[in-house]
């Protein structure tokens, strides 16, 4: 199993001693460690994100009683590592794993469950020199994890993000010289990239907006190389092709297809995709009878919507028409959210888009396009007027490709 390179392994011991070896071997092999004695007064500050391998003691105290050791190790658990922290795996330095049932129990009960943990004793860690050896660690864990393969492909693919991004930027360093106007000249770069996206326009751009341009330009580049990293991870001998256990794919689809195609990360700008609720009654009214004539629908469990499709060169550009408020003219287009059950029936239609279903605020919905709504709107951005999310780049290019060839079809007036 491959470890984590950069600072996602954690130690806890109260006898810096005893696993001074183990962090001098894990340095040596460029792998980052964050190291804690279990003491409050060395804690973090703020509970660790991104942890993915602990390895503590379960002696953090001086105390035969079992019921103050584990109060002990709760309470450094606690300080140490955030709900928010996401998968990962608890190495106790012990043999007695009833103990640590009983701790793990009540870890679990407090919200922040391990995906795995294992009992492993200190001294089959080590070499013949007494040493703690990185390939005895790893075969113990291997043995312990091996019906938890995927978790290698989370430590896998967060290496191979950090490796890509240092090569990245050791090219990108090496463009220009390294000298007294290195950093001028970088910034440069940057601003030749914005150039390059922007055109010749340069007029009521900030600087922020000019570096914001620039840095979408330079994580496009970034995607290509680490599209190269992650195609190197090791691959499972078979991708299963039925889920198993509880979870059924109708539970799971939405919450795949959220994560894949909308995002809630507030920009200051108007974006592609940006999705905004809107109030008209009649419009949706109209909306529920073209698509869903005949359904029962409550049009209170229906959300009128707009969805910016405006190109992002003409944003980029600043092409846009602008009232006396100075409020962009962009390309919409509307649509209607409500429950995945609904299904439109008519097949082949040019005009009709579905995005889902996908899981929206707790509820699995389904998006309808009509792209005869396609129109001009000024649009903004403030504290009134902020998108419910937005749907993600790759998913806005097939709306905009649909639309055009909505728009640009000749069609006949042949009789069926």
């Amino acid at each position: 199993m491959p470890l984590p390179s950069s600072h996602k392994i954690v130690v806890i011991d109260d006898k810096p001693e005893e696993v001074a070896s183990l962090i001098g071997t894990l340095s040596k092999n460029g792998i980052g460690v964050v190291y804690f004695t279990g003491r409050l007064e060395q804690l973090p500050l703020e509970p660790l994100s991104g942890i993915r391998i602990i390895f503590s003691d379960i002696d953090l105290v001086e105390s035969k009683d079992n019921k103050t050791k584990k109060s002990a190790l709760l309470g450094v658990f606690q300080r140490v590592i955030s709900r928010d922290n996401g998968p990962y795996i608890i190495v106790f330095w012990t043999k007695h794993s009833d103990f640590i049932g009983d701790i793990i129990t009540e870890w679990g009960k407090l919200g922040y469950s391990p995906l795995q943990y294992l009992c492993i004793e200190k001294s089959s860690c080590k070499d013949e020199k007494g040493e703690f050896s990185i390939s005895m660690i790893d075969q113990h864990i291997k043995e312990k994890v091996d019906t938890f393969q995927a978790f290698n492909f989370y430590l896998e693919w967060e290496n191979a993000l950090l490796h890509s991004g240092e090569k990245f930027i050791n090219k990108f360093h090496q463009l220009v010289p390294t000298n007294s106007d290195w950093s001028n000249n970088i910034y440069y770069l940057l601003y030749s990239m914005y150039k390059a996206e922007t055109g010749s326009n340069d007029t009521e751009i900030s600087a922020k907006e000019k570096f914001s341009i620039a840095s979408r330009v330079f994580n496009k580049s970034f995607n290509n190389e680490l599209d190269y990293y992650t195609s190197q991870i090791t691959a499972p001998e078979e991708l299963p092709t039925t889920i198993k256990g509880s979870i059924s794919p109708q539970q799971i689809i939405p919450s795949v297809n959220s994560f894949l195609g909308i995002h809630k990360l507030q920009s200051s700008n108007i974006n592609p995709g940006d999705v905004f609720k809107i109030t008209d009654d009649e419009l949706k009214e109209i909306f529920i009878k073209r698509l869903f004539a005949g359904r029962e629908i409550n049009s209170k469990d229906v959300t009128l919507v707009k969805c910016i499709v405006t190109p992002s060169c003409d944003i980029a550009q600043d092409k846009l028409l602008k009232d006396e408020n100075k409020r962009g003219l962009h390309r919409i287009v509307w649509a209607i959210i409500l429950d995945s059950a609904f299904k439109f029936g008519e097949k082949n239609s040019l005009w009709y888009y579905k995005f889902g279903p996908f899981s929206l605020d707790g509820k699995n919905v389904c998006m309808h396009f009509h792209f005869a709504t396609v129109s001009m709107d000024y649009s903004e951005k403030n504290e009134m007027s902020q998108p419910w999310f937005t749907i993600k780049q790759e998913i806005v290019f097939d709306i905009q490709s649909k639309i055009a060839n909505h728009m640009n079809r000749l069609g006949n007036s042949l009789l069926a």
